[in-house]
């Protein structure tokens, strides 16, 4: 009950939440404003935002550009270190490879050794154009090139095995009158 907060940011262009507020709560504070986050499962009505993000469950309409992964702004997730990363905060990465240098390295390793391997990057990239959310975005070891937006990215869809979501901003999409 503690992790149920919401903001609606920039009149609706973006929305803060934690992991505790349900899906249909953040759609109903930004109809006002004709807009509506990206993913819509369809237990949206009882679903909350850390699952959608955990998950990256996206739903009939929001195909793979309005998922969690793509509409994601920024993180404050917390690590089993207790490093706790606010990836909105402009010394961010700074802070990550400080904190957590193994963590940041490794990822870069990775993102080297995908690059490295043609038949791999094009795997991952046919993998992530059809709609397909289960598991780590392995895509974002081709979409980013920093450690931490990397791992941010990588966040969705962990299902809460490599770090708790604390807070998310997402960018929002318009709410269309007709359907």
């Amino acid at each position: 009950r503690h992790w149920r907060q919401l903001e609606v940011l920039d009149d609706g262009a973006r929305v803060r939440v934690q992991p505790g507020v349900i899906g249909a709560h953040v759609n109903a504070a930004l109809s006002h404003y004709r807009r509506k986050m990206g993913p819509d499962p369809a237990s949206i009505s009882t679903c909350m935002m850390g699952g959608i993000l955990s998950n990256n469950s996206s739903g009939m309409c929001c195909g793979v550009v309005q998922n969690a992964y793509h509409t994601l702004d920024s993180l404050r997730f917390v690590l089993a270190s207790g490093t706790v990363i606010d990836t909105a905060d402009p010394a961010a990465e700074a802070r990550f490879l400080a904190s957590e240098p193994e963590l940041a390295h490794g990822l870069m390793e990775l993102k080297r050794r995908i690059e490295s391997n043609p038949a791999l990057l094009q795997r991952i990239r046919a993998k992530y154009r059809m709609k397909n959310t289960t598991g780590y975005s392995l895509n974002a070891f081709i979409d980013f090139g920093q450690s931490l937006e990397i791992f941010e990215h990588v966040l969705i869809g962990s299902e809460g095995t490599l770090a708790f979501i604390a807070e998310a901003v997402l960018n929002t999409v318009p709410d269309l009158p007709a359907k």
